[in-house]
Parts: C-alpha cells; structure tokens; sequence
C-alpha cells in the first residue's frame, strides 16, 4: 500500500505539466549589442568630449562691432571659451575718464563706466594748474530711462595737488558718469581716474567682458550671452555663419573638437 502510494506521487512529480495551470515557457536568452553614442551626441551632453582628430585651438579677438568667428563649412563642433583675465586675489579695473582743460561745465556721460559688477568706487583727480573754485559730482544712470541724476558733490578743488576720494558702494547701481562745474569762472586742467573693486569679472557674474553669440547683426541686446570664464560647445549647420560682439575689446579662445 505504502509502495502505490510512492508511485503514485513520484508519477505526479515526472508529469507536474499535467497538474500545472499555467504552461511554464522558457524564457528566450537575450543578446546584447554594444553601442557608442555618436560625437554629437556626447556633445550634446557634455560629460565627455569626442577627440576625432588633433585638437585645434585659435584665439580670436570679439570687438565692439559684430565680429566674425567661425566661417563655413562645419566639419566638426566647436568649443567656445570666454577665459578669465585675472586670477587669484582681488579683481579690480582702472579706468580714465577725463584728460584735459576744462573752462565750463562738462561731463562723462557720452562715455559711462559700466559698474554692475562692482562693489566700490575710487576718484583719484591730479590738478596741474587751476583758477577759479570747482565742483566734482557723481551721476547715476536711471537704468529705465537712461536720464542722469546727481547723487553727490564729493569734492571742491580750487588749487593744484593730488585728490582721492572713496565712493564706497554709494550710487554703484549700473552705469557712472562724472560731471565738473564752475562755482567761479576759471579753467582747471586734471585727469580723474576711477578704480572699480570687488567686483565679479573673474567669476561666472562677469558681466563687463561678456560676448555675445549670434548672427550678422547681432547686437549685445540680441546675442547669446557667453559671461567671463565660461564656455559652450556649439555644432552649427554646415551654411551658417556664427558671429560675435562684445562690450570692451576681449579675446576669446575657440578649440575646434
């Protein structure tokens, strides 16, 4: 009896098909095939930068006007580099804003200093020769209406010598201008320098040395903005053309991939 038993589920288990709902189907073995992304592909992305030739490098200088920088045709992408000019230690620039003889009022307004990126201002003005009592006075642009207001007379000069005074970040909004006017008839020959500091052209916020990228006409309203230190890969169609303007005179460095 215990015998029949035995056979009985030894039976079932050499025949569990027969007692299984569901049919068990092997499963098909998977191949896999190995795959490389494209060039473009991995630019596109920017982990990785596909080397398919001996890397190219060219330095060009972006002006004031819109400048040519990369001509057709386009066999590979390109890497566009807007380097940092100052390294380590505080950034600062030095700018001379007057040079000259002055008999009546004047200002700086059809040349104003771009100070967005800047924290402190520095007046340094050198008297050579002077007659007559003269005002100093800061001008800050309305960044809205572009009209120029006078934030404050800093300085009275009315003999030769060396003057400096220290704005601070008093009137440090967007744009600076300076204005010299008679309290008593004279002339006044002086230069007036400015040094702008703490400001942030060595890091990604540089705003004074960015390019912008675009087409023929492009504008520094229009272009693509490409701020100090940074860069972009780029892989244009192979009819276009791809230009570029700037504020101030900067050199760019483009590497072709």
């Amino acid at each position: 009896m215990i015998f029949k038993k035995y056979k009985a589920i030894n039976l079932k288990q050499k025949n569990m098909e027969r007692f299984c709902p569901t049919p068990i189907v092997p499963f098909p073995e998977e191949k896999y095939e190995e795959f490389y992304p494209s060039p473009a592909q991995v630019i596109y992305d920017m982990e990785v930068l596909a080397f398919t030739r001996e890397l190219k490098t060219e330095i060009i200088t972006v002006r004031t006007e819109p400048t040519l920088i990369l001509s057709p045709p386009h066999p590979k992408a390109y890497l566009i580099f807007n380097p940092a000019r100052i390294t380590g230690g505080p950034y600062y620039q030095t700018f001379l804003v007057y040079e000259g003889t002055a008999t009546a009022e004047g200002d700086s307004t059809a040349d104003p200093l771009t100070v967005s990126n800047f924290e402190k201002c520095h007046v340094h003005i050198t008297v050579s020769s002077v007659s007559g009592t003269w005002d100093f006075i800061q001008l800050v642009a309305d960044p809205y209406t572009g009209e120029w207001a006078e934030a404050q007379t800093f300085r009275t000069i009315d003999s030769t010598g060396a003057f400096y005074n220290s704005l601070g970040d008093f009137g440090i909004a967007t744009d600076l201008a300076f204005r010299w006017r008679p309290v008593t008839s004279g002339s006044i020959t002086f230069s007036l320098t400015v040094t702008l500091k703490g400001g942030t052209g060595a890091t990604d916020g540089g705003i004074e040395r960015t390019i912008y990228l675009g087409g023929r006409d492009v504008t520094t309203e229009t272009g693509l903005p490409l701020l100090e230190s940074n860069k972009i890969a780029i892989l244009p169609a192979p009819d276009i053309e791809i230009w570029a303007i700037a504020k101030v005179e900067t050199n760019i460095r483009v590497f072709w991939l």
